[in-house]
């Protein structure tokens, strides 16, 4: 520390400035000032206003013998050395004016001034020793009462020290100032210096005024230790400690004596050596609680809010306890560095727990992304980060439930294997919701506790981009983002409003977003859609429209075309049937309505053959033929496996109208004529209607093992599968209070066959779409090698799917084998086009 920081008397500043010169020069004499040391310690014993007339010419020679002024120097030498003695009472033996002036003759007059100098050395020195010995002798006494006693000591020194640079002005700006290039100091730096050396220096003063410091210091953050734990953010104490008051007399002493660095050091060293052991207790306790490896979220919460407060508590201290801004931003740094940085990976395998943890603040998480910045371990915090959302979300996207059931054999063989499915089918509808449930939770940790940091968005869509294609290389999410949108469309906003419905289907878009197989999100999306419009479940058109527009922003117009046709087709259907009841036959015995779809653009349902009622085949025909005059060359498929009706029962409750499936209303329309005793079998209900068994039994089963409210048929004897050997008949008792009962729910749910062929569909398709980029790609540049041509076919595809090279490699093989293309003699890893 440059001691021009610090106050210095005009005396010092002149004589480094050199502007001293004789007596002549100098004016007059310190006791014309009323405020000089020795105008204030001589008093009124020399008058209001004393005047000491010295000759302006400075002899050439001293003309007082050599006896006189050897008595001289010592009278002077004696008389400063009583002045610093701690055992004097600081005054001088001889009168102060006199003495000022036997200072200036010894100096100008006689040429004493080195000898007066070197007195002073040694004066200075045996009165420093001595205050050395006078503190040493309480060396045993606590810290506070021995910086009081140095404090003291020092305080009386710099009193006395000043008194004697007042007498000795003409030694420093005559003798001093002459010699000032061969080292010579001021005589108040003469003093500073002796008593640094002799007292400061002395290495049990030294050793016990640094552990006093630092003990008091550690002391008090003891205190506070518990407070701390309480109180995360709140500032430390601002009232002033009896300490605090000392310390700015200990701090001016290390400053004044150039042995601030000493100071700052001893109190890094100690500050680090307990922020070090209270880290260390801190996760010790907290690990004898929990596993090591995964500590306890309470822990980690209790840690960071603890850590906050030191650091808030240290900020506050380092402004008084240092001086200088590096040495108060080092403390701080030490904080951090013993309770953050060292114990970062202990933190960062916390997060999980935290993250887990519902009761967790976000400020909490937002005090631990703050601590682990500021040492820069953000990279630590990332990795855990990244590894609990893969860990999370692979659990949720395949559970253990799912791993079971794909052992099992199909079909069940068992109850056992059957209950296994079904637990495995339920788990399954709930992995969307869990999945947007844990991105909610990790997009408020990244908003809000990680600051919207720009690391942590990428690593976050990372992370669920592993997630999201953990399994089956991304088609399970995105079949089931499709079924997760079609429940939220049929429900509209009959559970949440519309905002909340809109977040969530911007929700599931970003899943799908992330999704690797988004050919297999488009097919079971097309394929729910296409259910939507035909069995009028869709909630709201409009927002049926805006998920069109979101898909067509998110994978272009091509994505949409088809289901904008199919719209298109809907619309069309209605203006046709229009036309055809205005047209409608008296004999028919109910009113139809047909949708004809343009099959190239609807998803391909199975065909399956049933025995329509008379009734039913006569209004068929009559549509048939109504269509055939409007639209020449164009033939009907009837697809009834997505036909509907609304049939009218009489229960004993009243009429009711039922909303079922086309084959639903057949079955039931057997029934017709039957009473309450009446059975028909299984087998005579498989005769008249012509099912095949498996689609006979799911429609039988939605009839008569549903929930109570929705069974209109009763089986016998009661169970939840349909056996060969059963009996039902109408159930006249059913209790129900709504008007119309709608149990056609069944048609809305894909059968296990429609599933696998959507599947297999998708994945003949992608043999097609690699095959036609191939081509278009060698079309184009003729000649390509492999590594160029496979990149290129990557890089054409990656938009809608992603397939191991080996696929895409036996996609060339078979371009070969269809003759587009060939490989080039003599350099095999070379394709030509084949025109």
């Amino acid at each position: 520390m440059s001691s021009a920081m610090f106050p210095r008397t005009a005396l010092t500043d002149a004589f480094e400035q050199g502007r001293f010169g004789d007596r002549a020069s100098s004016g007059a004499s310190p006791f014309d000032h009323p405020d000089s040391p020795l105008a204030k310690l001589f008093g009124n014993a020399r008058g209001k206003n004393p005047v000491i007339k010295v000759n302006a010419a400075t002899p050439a020679a001293p003309t007082q013998p050599r006896g006189a002024t050897h008595a001289k120097l010592g009278m002077v030498s004696n008389s400063v050395r009583h002045i610093l003695s701690p055992s004097s009472n600081g005054t001088a033996q001889h009168s102060l004016q006199h003495l000022w002036v036997s200072v200036e003759l010894l100096v100008s007059k006689y040429g004493q001034g080195e000898a007066l100098y070197e007195k002073l050395q040694q004066d200075a020195e045996r009165a420093s020793v001595e205050a050395a010995r006078v503190l040493k002798a309480g060396l045993q006494v606590g810290p506070l009462v021995w910086l009081q006693a140095l404090v003291n000591q020092w305080r009386a020194w710099t009193v006395r020290s000043e008194t004697v640079r007042s007498l000795l002005a003409h030694l420093d700006s005559g003798f001093v100032l002459q010699n000032r290039h061969s080292g010579k100091k001021p005589s108040i730096e003469v003093l500073m210096d002796t008593f640094q050396h002799c007292v400061l220096n002395d290495e049990d003063i030294h050793v016990k005024t640094l552990e006093s410091i630092t003990d008091i210091i550690d002391a008090e953050r003891q205190a506070t230790a518990g407070a701390t734990s309480e109180a995360s953010t709140s500032s430390a104490p601002t009232v002033e400690t009896e300490y605090q008051k000392l310390h700015k007399h200990v701090l001016a002493l290390f400053i004044r004596l150039h042995s601030y660095e000493d100071l700052q050091r001893a109190i890094l060293k100690s500050s680090r050596q307990y922020f070090s052991c209270e880290a260390e207790s801190w996760i010790d306790a907290e690990t004898a609680k929990a596993d090591p490896n995964s500590p306890n979220a309470n822990g980690i919460v209790s840690y960071v809010g603890h850590t906050q407060a030191r650091l808030n508590e240290e900020t506050a201290r380092a402004k008084w306890l240092l001086e200088l801004q590096d040495g108060k931003e080092k403390l701080v740094e030490v904080v951090r560095d013993e309770m953050v940085k060292k114990r970062a990976r202990w933190l960062t395998a916390g997060l999980p727990a935290l993250l887990e943890r519902e009761a967790t603040s976000v400020e909490a998480l937002k005090l631990l992304f703050q601590q682990l910045k500021s040492v820069g371990q953000l990279a630590l915090l990332g990795k855990a980060f990244v590894e609990h959302i893969v860990k999370s979300g692979t659990g949720i996207v395949t559970p253990a439930s799912a791993t079971a059931a794909s052992k099992i054999k199909k079909p069940p063989q068992n109850e056992e294997d059957k209950a296994a499915l079904r637990s495995a089918m339920a788990d399954e509808e709930q992995i969307i919701e869990n999945l947007l449930s844990l991105k909610s939770r990790i997009d408020a940790t990244v908003d809000v506790a990680f600051e919207g940091h720009d690391d942590f968005k990428q690593k976050r869509k990372e992370a669920f981009e592993k997630v999201v294609n953990s399994r089956s290389g991304g088609s399970k999410v995105a079949e089931l983002c499709a079924k997760y949108l079609d429940a939220k469309l049929r429900q509209g906003n009959k559970t949440m409003t519309d905002e909340e419905l809109q977040a969530c289907l911007d929700s599931a878009l970003t899943l799908f977003r992330w999704s690797h197989a988004k050919d297999m999100f488009e097919e079971f999306y097309k394929r729910h859609f296409a259910k939507r419009l035909l069995l009028n479940r869709s909630a709201s058109s409009d927002f049926e429209q805006m998920m069109l527009l979101k898909l067509k922003e998110e994978c272009g117009p091509a994505f949409t075309q088809r289901l904008e046709t199919m719209l298109k087709d809907i619309a069309l259907s209605d203006e046709m049937m229009k036309a055809y009841s205005d047209r409608r036959q008296d004999s028919d015995e109910f009113d139809l309505h047909v949708n004809v779809l343009t099959q190239a653009h609807w998803p391909a349902f199975p065909a399956i053959s049933i025995q329509i009622p008379p009734s039913m085949a006569q209004v068929s025909q009559h549509f048939e033929q109504f269509y055939s005059v409007r639209t020449s060359g164009r033939k009907l498929f009837w697809a009834h496996s997505l036909g509907t009706c609304t049939v009218k029962a009489q229960f004993h409750s009243g009429e009711k109208d039922l909303q079922v499936s086309e084959f639903q209303a057949i079955v039931l329309l057997l029934f017709n004529g039957l009473d309450d005793k009446d059975f028909l079998s299984y087998e005579s209900i498989a005769e008249q209607t012509g099912l095949e068994p498996k689609e006979l039994k799911r429609t039988l089963q939605s009839l008569a093992c549903g929930r109570i409210p929705q069974r209109i048929l009763r089986k016998d004897p009661q169970g939840r599968e349909i056996e060969d050997t059963d009996k039902f008949r109408f159930n006249f008792k059913l209790q129900n209070e709504a008007r119309r009962i709608a149990v056609n729910q069944i048609q809305l749910q894909e059968t296990e066959e429609e599933q696998a062929s959507t599947e297999t569909r998708v994945l003949l398709d992608r043999e097609l779409v690699l095959q036609a980029a191939t081509v278009r790609i060698m079309k184009a540049k003729k000649q390509l090698k492999h590594s160029e041509l496979l990149q290129q076919v990557v890089d054409a595809i990656k938009a809608r799917f992603q397939v191991d090279v080996a696929e895409i490699k036996k996609q060339f093989e078979t371009l070969i084998e269809k003759e587009y293309m060939e490989r080039v003699e003599g350099d095999r890893s070379t394709y030509r086009y084949l025109a």
